[in-house]
């Protein structure tokens, strides 16, 4: 049985399973997103002994001895600030991927207090690289009707689920409405 801590808090796993659905399942995290369950969106990420992971991708028999950390697991102090810089820069869009990037903005800060912008991009280049972020960089009327359309054919194509579609819509009866036409 390995044993690891979430937060600061010991635990220990009867069977392996993979890290996401350990945080969101057993220990009610969620701030850890499912977006991709295979490592390419970023949602999921978490601090692993100060380094960025995806939590989609590490398996809980692997962690042995590993300091996981989530945005639950931040300071009230460190919430308050992450919030404001992100609110004040813009940087919100409908929230679902805003755990990840503030995972990643922390390991950054943590290492290196007066990051240049190639450094920040370079931190959260592994967050939402996924084809729904760029929908939703797409912008403006336009841009919502495309994304919709583009989430139905993912949706369609069983490369999201239903949840997914409806959390990047961020309006459950418009895509509704939009899967059924």
């Amino acid at each position: 049985m390995p044993k690891f801590f979430v937060n600061g808090n010991e635990c220990t796993v009867d069977e392996p399973e993979k890290l996401i659905y350990y945080l969101r399942d057993t220990l009610k995290l969620t701030s850890v997103k499912d977006g991709c369950t295979e490592g390419a969106c970023g949602t999921c990420m978490v601090l692993v002994d100060g380094k960025p992971q995806k939590a989609c991708v590490l398996r809980t028999d692997r962690l042995e001895g590993k300091h996981i950390l989530t945005v639950e697991g931040l300071s009230e102090r460190e919430r308050e600030v992450y919030a404001y810089a992100f609110m004040h820069a813009g940087a919100v869009q409908c929230g679902f991927c805003t755990p990840g990037m503030v995972i990643s903005a922390k390991a950054l800060l943590d290492n290196n207090l007066s990051p240049t912008r190639e450094d920040v991009k370079a931190a959260i280049k592994n967050n939402n690289t996924s084809e729904i972020y760029m929908m939703i960089n797409q912008g403006g009327a336009q841009g919502m009707l495309t994304m919709e359309q583009d989430l139905k054919r993912l949706y369609l194509a069983k490369k999201i689920s239903l949840e997914t579609a409806i959390t990047y819509a961020n309006n459950k009866t418009r895509i509704q409405q939009i899967l059924a036409a």
